[in-house]
């Protein structure tokens, strides 16, 4: 039996169309990890409710239930030690007065690093307080089931909130 041998065409041809099936591929699994506009604005709202329940629990001084919101892998001692350091009285500033909160950015998407891989959602945001000051906060989440548990969470409120705390009963 005379069997021919691949041609380097054949190989080109064979080679270019496992590259199109790769690339299809990937363009499948990015556009099905990217969230749609109407999955965004309900997960807007959702972590809207979250964040401000975190919120809540640290101006109750409930350091067990904030902690309890964050992801499994973003619990340590660390975190622990930084929610109940919220409760000292420089730090409470940032928790004295709060009234809401408002995302004003929001980014969800897939993220592969050394440390992760899977969505991430990446949220800045104002904090409003009832004294008519106003803070910003940035965090990140990750998806848990239906929910979302945060990754991190960093607010910053203005200095003159901080001086006007401290002197409030001087």
């Amino acid at each position: 039996m005379n069997k021919k041998k691949p041609t380097i065409f054949n190989k080109r041809i064979l080679i270019g169309i496992s590259a199109l099936i790769l690339i299809g591929l990937s363009l499948y699994i990015i556009l099905s990890m990217t969230p749609t506009v109407q999955n965004i604005e309900s997960d807007k709202e959702k972590i809207s409710v979250i964040i401000d329940e975190l919120m809540s629990a640290l101006v109750a001084r409930d350091t067990d239930h904030a902690y309890g919101m964050f992801s499994p892998d973003a619990r340590n001692d660390e975190l622990r030690k930084s929610l109940t350091a919220m409760n000292d009285e420089v730090n409470y500033a940032v928790l004295d007065s709060y009234n809401r909160i408002e995302i004003v950015h929001l980014e969800i998407g897939p993220v592969f690093t050394l440390e992760f891989g899977g969505t991430l959602a990446r949220v800045d945001g104002i904090i409003y307080y009832t004294n008519d000051y106003t803070g910003e906060f940035s965090a990140e989440l990750v998806p848990n089931g239906q929910d979302w548990d945060l990754v991190s969470f960093h607010p910053r409120v203005p200095p003159t909130k901080y001086e006007e705390y401290l002197n409030r009963e001087n």
